[in-house]
């Protein structure tokens, strides 16, 4: 909105949404009149340069347990399960499903998760989340 170009997304909700359009110039208006609505919006941008930090780092983290611990994490939404399939999780972290395999037995060596039925279970969150951050 604030770079001068046009850029187009594509949104997908999961549920019936509404779209809120605010014209730029009624924005720059909104937080101008309002501090309290620029620190949430810095705060809102805050976050989602953490998220694209994490996943940058994990597609391209040199270590394929830690790439593989990233997108546990991002697939389990904080359920503490997922669904899993070795072959899409080779396809989008850019490695091997022999990899993928190797990445897994150490996760699940360490009782970090455990695989069950084409699930992950996450046995150990902390240590999930640390072995992400070993990137």
């Amino acid at each position: 909105m604030f770079l001068g170009e046009n850029y187009i997304s594509s949104i997908r909700a999961a549920a019936k949404s509404s779209v809120l359009y605010v014209a730029k110039d009624t924005l720059e208006a909104i937080i101008a009149s309002d501090p309290a609505v620029a620190v949430a919006y810095a705060r809102f941008l805050s976050e989602k340069i953490c998220f694209l930090n994490k996943k940058i780092a994990a597609f391209t983290s040199q270590r394929s347990d830690s790439a593989l611990a990233g997108y546990i994490i991002d697939a389990s939404g904080g359920d503490g399960e997922c669904k899993f399939s070795r072959a899409a999780a080779a396809k989008k972290l850019g490695m091997g499903r022999t990899t993928v395999y190797r990445a897994l037995k150490m996760l699940e060596d360490d009782g970090i998760i455990r695989i069950e039925n084409g699930k992950i279970i996450i046995i150990d969150a902390k240590k999930l989340a640390s072995r992400r951050s070993n990137i």
